[in-house]
This record gives structure tokens, sequence and C-alpha cells, in this order.
């Protein structure tokens, strides 16, 4: 394992082996059973030979695993929006050039293939941190994944003026980032960070993700669903108050759209006081 998150990630999984790493809403994972998942996953990545790995997941721990298993495995990530549509998944993927595609919507990906004339992918099951997973081949006529040697994340913009646009990172490049952010955020060991964006967003990656596990925090990562979000910008508040209080969270990523609806809900005395 390199990097300054995998680094940490060990430390605490020998420091503090039972604290709790990831919290999902049907399980905790501490840190010792994080160290092990992403180890197996590592393992098999490199069996699999990819390079170049798609996610297509909601927020959920096997998400967290997945991406930081393609560290482990000196692999590169590109985690796609739920919100992009077909014609922007498969140009994510293609330009990528993934190797292959974890999902937990497999009829979702189905309907991609099939809007862009391709055969159904075949899909093979894999349990990846208690949760079923699809895992199948990349798109064809994909990028060769050589052409992103060295990369560790491949991160897309919405494509609000176009397709999709890939930004290439390294792992030292991300390790720079998370290493300014750690003395700004402030957040402690047993503290809690809980995921409101999607995971597959860059924001929520690394200063949520990865930024928690440094510091020994608990990152709570339940489905985009439990926490209010839907598609590209719907917003149940009343959902995002309840898993702010049910989490205890000590941290949130937010926007200063959802932040002003929080504030008006307070306001108008429809959301509970919060810590």
């Amino acid at each position: 394992m390199a990097g300054l998150i995998m680094e940490r990630l060990q430390e605490h999984a020998a420091a503090r082996p039972d604290a709790v790493a990831l919290r999902g809403a049907d399980q905790d994972v501490t840190y010792a059973a994080l160290a092990a998942h992403v180890d197996t996953t590592a393992r098999w990545l490199r069996e699999e030979r990819v390079a170049v790995l798609g996610l297509v997941l909601d927020n959920h721990p096997a998400a967290a695993i997945a991406d930081l298993a393609t560290q482990a495995a000196n692999a590169c990530v590109a985690s796609l929006p739920p919100f992009f549509s077909d014609s922007q998944m498969w140009h994510a993927l293609r330009d990528c050039g993934a190797d292959g595609v974890l999902t937990d919507q497999p009829q979702r990906l189905e309907a991609v293939f099939r809007a862009n004339g391709a055969p159904a992918p075949a899909f093979k099951s894999i349990t990846l941190g208690g949760k079923a997973l699809h895992w199948c081949e990349g798109v064809p006529g994909r990028r060769d994944p050589g052409a992103l040697k060295g990369m560790a994340k491949v991160t897309y913009t919405s494509g609000t003026t176009g397709q999709p646009k890939g930004a290439l990172l390294t792992q030292d490049a991300v390790d720079t980032v998370v290493r300014s952010l750690l003395p700004l955020i402030e957040t402690k060991p047993g503290e809690r960070h809980m995921a409101a964006l999607p995971l597959s967003l860059l924001l929520e990656t690394v200063a949520g993700l990865y930024a928690a596990l440094c510091a020994g925090a608990a990152y709570v990562v339940w489905p985009l669903a439990k926490v209010g979000l839907s598609g590209s910008s719907g917003l149940n508040v009343p959902a995002l108050v309840a898993a702010l209080l049910e989490s205890e969270a000590n941290v949130v990523i937010s926007t200063p759209v959802v932040l002003r609806m929080l504030a008006l809900a307070r306001e108008m005395n429809a959301a509970p006081p919060m810590p």
C-alpha cells in the first residue's frame, strides 16, 4: 500500500482496530475490517488486471472500499455521478478506458449499453463490504486504459456545455490536498463525518472520505435517498435533517443553497434544532 490515505488507514487499523471507520445504513465497518476489505479487493483488481475501474454506485461502504482499493492496487478509479444521462455515462466510460465497471444498478447500466447500440453487459456477481454488486467488462470502443497510467483518479464534470470532461489526478496530488485540509477541517478521532453529497463527487471523496479516514473518524455513508438527495438537484430537507440528527454528525460538506434551505427550515420551525 502506498500513499497518505493507505498509510493512515493501516495506522488506525493497528492502533484502533475496533473503531468504526465506515458507518452504513445496514452495517458498520471497523478500521481493521476496512483494511482487510481493501487488501482483498485490491488483490482481486490485480488478478483481473484492472488498470482503470469504473464505479456506478450509490453511497454505501462498498463504494468507499472499491475507491480505496484502487489506491492499494495502484490503479485508477472513475466514479461516475448517478445523475449522468445515458449518453454522458457512456461517453465517460469510453473516455476513461475503464477495464470494468462495478455497479449496484445493473438495470441502469444495461440501459446505457442498450441506448448506445451495444450488446447487454455480461454481469458477474461480487460481494463487497457485505453488499451484492455486479461486475462487467468495460464498454466497447473504450480508450486504451494504458493512457491513464500513473493516474489515481479521473473525475468528470457535469457536461452542461457538452460531453463530460475528465480531469486527471495523481496520488501525490490527492495526498497534497488531503494534507492541506486536515488542519482546516479539524476532524478528531471518533467524530463522525456524514456524506451529504454523492461519493462520486471529488469534493466528497477527498474532503470527506479521505480526510475523515486520515483523521481516524467515522465516515457515515448512507444511501443518497436516506440523506434526502435525488437526481442532480432534488433535495428532501426533512430527510436531510433527520439524517444529520440520527448520524450525530460533527462534520458535513454541503453547498450554499442547501445551507440556506436548512436555515430557512429552522426559521419556519420546520426542522428541529441541530448541533
